[in-house]
């Protein structure tokens, strides 16, 4: 009997053990934000879609952080993700390749590369359902007075997935890479959070919903007063009145609303965005503070 309850404690240790083993990365309760594109016709959405780990689970043998999807991102992708990690990667289930793929490895240095298997694509045999992540730079940023390690990668042809991996939270763009031809529904990670950390990347609450890049409460239909060119743009970013007027204040955002320009401008102006990360972004002409226009373009 002696030895049966010595067993059975040593069974409970090691599980116990194996539950508080678990990996820093999605920890049980750990949330990601991340914006959200509702492309309705002259009314585009940007709202918060959330991912919550909500249970530590045993999955085809390993023990995962298990993620319900709160909507199917692009045609119902997949519902639930399964994460797990060894020697500081991170590895998801694919339900198309019906194993574990490599999602992240956070041990990459600059020109190193790992490829995502296992990914959905409209057509296997016109599309390769893989990614190939090619680390051109590494920088380190602080949130909330914490200096976290970022890899920056080259953007995909036919995959939304950011242009970053952050230490500890992952992807700038989604959970996973979406498979994507045309215009983007992810607008970037805006906020994580876990037992131990809160971080919101972003100028906005993390639950902020903003309608046709306006105020986040209605709709607003503005003449034209002026016209930016050329659109894609790469370095430099013109700026021409169309009609006579006074000088108004011009802001350049992203999708999440952080300023990156801010100036006066009269009649005619030139912004260099060469510093931009490439993806789209809004140049946002003021009267004051009333918004009188608001421009989207694609930086390349």
């Amino acid at each position: 009997m002696k030895i049966f309850q010595k067993c059975m404690l040593l069974v409970l240790a090691l599980y116990v053990c194996q539950l508080t083993a678990q990996s820093d990365f999605a920890p049980l309760g750990a949330a990601w934000t991340y914006t959200y594109v509702d492309h309705i016709p002259m009314f585009p959405t940007y709202r918060p879609i959330v991912f919550v780990v909500e249970d530590i689970v045993t999955w085809q043998g390993h023990l995962c952080s298990k993620i319900i999807v709160p909507e199917p991102p692009v045609n119902g992708d997949f519902d639930t993700l399964y994460l797990f990690d060894r020697n500081d990667s991170v590895y998801y289930w694919s339900d198309f390749s019906v194993s574990f793929e490599l999602l992240y490895d956070f041990t990459a240095e600059p020109d190193d590369s790992w490829t995502i298997e296992g990914l959905s694509v409209t057509d296997t045999t016109e599309f390769d359902p893989f990614l190939t992540v090619f680390i051109d730079s590494i920088n380190f940023s602080i949130y909330n007075n914490d200096t976290l390690r970022v890899m920056h990668h080259a953007p995909s042809m036919y995959f939304d997935w950011g242009n970053a991996i952050i230490e500890g939270l992952g992807s700038d763009g989604f959970m996973l890479p979406i498979f994507g031809l045309y215009e983007s529904r992810l607008g970037g990670l805006r906020c994580y959070s876990d037992a131990n950390v809160d971080y919101n990347l972003t100028d906005l609450p993390c639950d902020t919903v903003i309608f046709n890049i306006v105020d986040g409460t209605e709709d607003v239909q503005l003449v034209p007063h002026f016209k930016i060119m050329p659109n894609p743009a790469s370095d430099r970013l013109f700026i021409r009145q169309l009609e006579s007027g006074g000088a108004v204040n011009v802001k350049v955002v992203d999708l999440l609303g952080n300023v990156f320009l801010s100036d006066a401008v009269g009649i005619d102006a030139e912004f260099n965005i060469a510093f931009l990360t490439p993806g789209v972004y809004f140049v946002m002409f003021f009267d004051k503070s009333t918004l009188v226009q608001a421009e989207r373009f694609l930086k390349l």
